[in-house]
């Protein structure tokens, strides 16, 4: 590239390489763009005395802005500041779980109450009904059949006890399922 350049031709070079200058002067390019512009800087001289340039305005800047110090208490303060905040979040996050643990609690017992109530529900419903079966089966002639045939001598008293836990459990049982599936 020859080094004179027209005045419009001079302000395009300039703008299509001042930033990458700049940033190359601040370090903030990577390998591949350093590279790049500094290949360019070895054979333009147009770059090379923008450069000197911004260089220049980089050093009067510099010495014209005051240095900037920071007192003895400003870490201190900053760790306070950061403690302070992550001691909100902390506060915060244990509200919040202490408000999912209250509902999770207040749901289960909830659940808990509303299976013990169909249980007994159901039991009783189920209890009721296997006595009233067992009293039309005890003059049924299953009922003189199976206690002539079973082995051993059964007292009909404990048959008839046996044969309602049974057949009120399990009719129980169905009955509690069934309120379940309504409630829900």
């Amino acid at each position: 590239m020859n080094d004179r350049f027209e005045p419009a031709e001079r302000n395009e070079h300039h703008a299509a390489w001042d930033e990458r200058l700049q940033d190359w002067l601040d370090a903030d390019l990577d390998a591949a763009q350093t590279a790049l512009v500094e290949s360019h800087l070895a054979a333009c001289p147009v770059c090379r005395e923008r450069l000197a340039e911004l260089r220049e305005i980089d050093a009067a800047l510099a010495d014209a802005l005051p240095r900037l110090a920071l007192d003895e208490a400003f870490d201190r303060r900053l760790l306070a500041q950061i403690h302070e905040q992550d001691s909100a979040a902390r506060a915060e996050a244990r509200r919040r779980a202490e408000e999912e643990f209250a509902a999770g609690a207040t749901a289960l017992a909830r659940g808990w109450r509303r299976s013990l109530v169909l249980v007994v529900t159901g039991a009783i419903a189920g209890a009721a009904l296997a006595s009233a079966l067992l009293g039309q089966l005890e003059a049924s002639i299953l009922t003189e059949a199976l206690l002539t045939h079973a082995p051993g001598a059964l007292d009909q008293g404990w048959y008839q006890l046996a044969s309602t836990m049974l057949l009120g459990g399990g009719i129980g049982a169905m009955i509690a399922r069934w309120l379940a599936t309504a409630a829900e």
